[in-house]
């Protein structure tokens, strides 16, 4: 635990839960009837350092969040996102916590309907069968657990909002205009040390848009791809070895989707140092 996490509005399970567009709302009934649990939007307030946490009193399932706020790890990952969720299964239930930063409300308030759908798409898939590695706040891996499972997951949620007609690309590439504009300031390659993390996050953000991206849908994709090659040139092999593999398979068959997750994983480790 962090000295000084300072964690509010942590009372037992209410009603409170923000207002959803219909089409997440339908998801969200369809996950529930589908894994028999409850799926739960939670709007999450940090400070800038991260030592202070805060949500509605009545949040539902407060108890539970306050267990996974208590994890130093854990806190480090929800304040570099927009949003994670969480797939518990304990006393309390079956539970899908999704939760918002709202310190981050400014890069993603105008695609709120994306940013839930892509986190939909994780509990969607969790229910589907389709689970993600086991997520372990404390071990010194437990980052490789997110990006392994990201890399193999997007594919599938990209085509669950794409048939539910969730537009998501407008989000998405806003994100990586940023990204991009800081690999153009940097303007040469990294020499400080990345930690296993960051080689993991770096891996999988590549990966992810030369998987479900092209030059047509994002003019400023070739760029990207350069300033990535010039900033990272360790890893493009890595990258292209796994656009390689994933792109001639399909993950949506469970036996195929497992041993991709079980191939990305190890391959991250080994890349990043794991």
């Amino acid at each position: 635990m962090s000295q000084g996490l300072a964690i509010g509005g942590l009372l037992a399970a209410g009603l409170f839960a923000p207002a959803l567009s219909p089409r997440i709302d339908q998801w969200r009934r369809e996950i529930e009837d589908r894994g028999g649990g409850h799926v739960v939007v939670v709007e999450v307030e940090t400070s800038a350092d991260g030592r202070e946490i805060s949500f509605p009193a009545d949040t539902a399932y407060g108890n539970v969040l306050r267990r996974y706020f208590l994890e130093e790890a854990f806190v480090a990952q929800f304040t570099a996102s927009h949003a994670l969720t969480i797939n518990y299964y304990g006393p309390e239930g079956r539970l899908h916590l999704v939760l918002l930063n709202l310190a981050r409300g400014g890069e993603w308030g105008a695609h709120r309907e994306a940013l839930l759908g892509h986190e939909l798409g994780h509990a969607w898939l969790y229910v589907s069968g389709f689970r993600s590695p086991e997520y372990a706040p404390a071990a010194p891996d437990g980052c490789l657990a997110i990006h392994a499972g990201d890399i193999v997951q997007h594919i599938l949620i990209r085509q669950e909002l794409k048939r539910r007609g969730i537009p998501y690309q407008a989000y998405w590439i806003q994100d990586l205009e940023r990204a991009l504009a800081r690999l153009e300031e940097d303007g040469s390659p990294r020499r400080q040390p990345a930690t296993p993390c960051e080689t993991a996050q770096r891996l999988a953000m590549w990966t992810d848009v030369r998987l479900g991206l092209s030059p047509e849908d994002w003019a400023a994709f070739g760029r990207f791809d350069s300033a990535m090659r010039r900033t990272f040139p360790d890893l493009a092999e890595v990258v292209e070895e796994m656009v390689s593999r994933l792109s001639r398979v399909d993950v949506g068959r469970r036996t195929v989707y497992r041993i991709a997750l079980d191939y990305v994983g190890a391959r991250l480790a080994s890349a990043a140092g794991f």
